[in-house]
């Protein structure tokens, strides 16, 4: 029996190429939308801009049977704010109208950004939504467009007939251009920055993988339409910064640092705006742990240890 016809939005980048990986391990045919190709040259099939209403993501979309919407970008530098809502608010709903005209299933992806501010170290589950005055308070663009961005997909689910899953990736761990690959960097130039707070890590191939469990899922032929709205939090290993940090030392083999001061920390986006930002030193200060749970029960979700994914992570990055 042939697989379905998949195409991934968004398959280029850092968490899409590893679903591309995935759903062709299972023998999907796989085709890709997307603005550019990735370092690996991997093939478009279709290339287009998600945040414009063209004839392209129709076509795309109308040529395949599910769609997994892995398109958009993690930025915490106040100048991309008009750049991630036309991204993640208006290219979702270009997205959603799209698959509810043909009748396309969808996978989005969300964020686990989404569920706001949690000191609970077993973490926050799907249920616990703040409100989106909750959101806006962290003053995050980021954050506040994908929270905008996850209800327009809800209400496509609940009044308009959309069949979709959500996921909410946490932060993830390997190698690319990520905050932790970032860390990982700081410390093996032999710096130790200082944060107080601290996030859910998952390596990046855990994530994929749960991509095709949820692909499958919803690809059913026994599955019935939920009473509810299906959401699955893709969270990882509950850490404090400076215990990550630790993990990170111990995977680069690194001993001596110099340890960062705090007051030092407010004035890196002076130097290196590039790298670090005044608003993700805030963000730093808050926790934002994870509970998955219902993921680990529904779509067999698995994690890496995390020393283990830290060293995988630097092995590629540094041998």
């Amino acid at each position: 029996m042939d697989k379905e016809k998949i195409l991934v939005i968004g398959g280029t980048g850092f968490l899409g190429s590893r679903v591309v990986d995935c759903l062709k391990k299972e023998n999907y045919e796989v085709s890709i939308f997307s603005r550019s190709v990735d370092e690996r040259k991997e093939k478009l099939n279709y290339k287009g801009d998600i945040t414009r209403e063209e004839s392209a993501l129709e076509e795309a979309i109308y040529d395949s049977e599910s769609v997994i919407h892995c398109a958009g970008k993690v930025s915490y530098n106040h100048k991309d704010k008009d750049i991630l809502y036309r991204l993640h608010v208006d290219g979702t709903v270009n997205v959603v109208d799209s698959c509810i005209k043909f009748n396309k299933k969808l996978i989005y992806t969300s964020s686990a950004a989404v569920l706001g501010i949690s000191n609970n170290p077993d973490g926050s589950v799907e249920e616990q939504l703040p409100q989106i005055e909750e959101i806006k308070h962290i003053k995050s663009a980021y954050f506040t467009t994908k929270y905008i961005a996850e209800r327009e997909v809800r209400e496509g689910i609940k009044e308009l007939g959309l069949d979709a899953i959500i996921l909410r990736p946490s932060s993830l761990i390997g190698p690319g251009k990520t905050s932790t690959t970032k860390l990982l960097g700081f410390l093996k130039k032999g710096f130790e920055p200082y944060f107080r707070g601290g996030a859910s890590f998952a390596y990046v191939d855990d994530v994929a993988r749960a991509y095709v469990q949820a692909l499958k899922r919803i690809t059913s032929p026994n599955k019935k339409r939920p009473d509810k709205v299906e959401i699955y939090n893709l969270g990882g290993h509950n850490l404090l910064f400076n215990q990550l940090i630790k993990k990170i030392k111990k995977a680069l083999e690194t001993q001596k640092v110099i340890r960062i001061p705090k007051f030092v920390n407010s004035l890196a986006p002076l130097f290196v705006p590039s790298l670090i930002t005044r608003e993700s030193i805030r963000i730093m200060d808050y926790c934002f742990f994870v509970n998955s749970n219902k993921a680990k029960k529904d779509l067999d979700y698995r994690l890496t240890p995390i020393t283990k994914a830290l060293k995988e992570t630097a092995k590629e990055l540094y041998s």
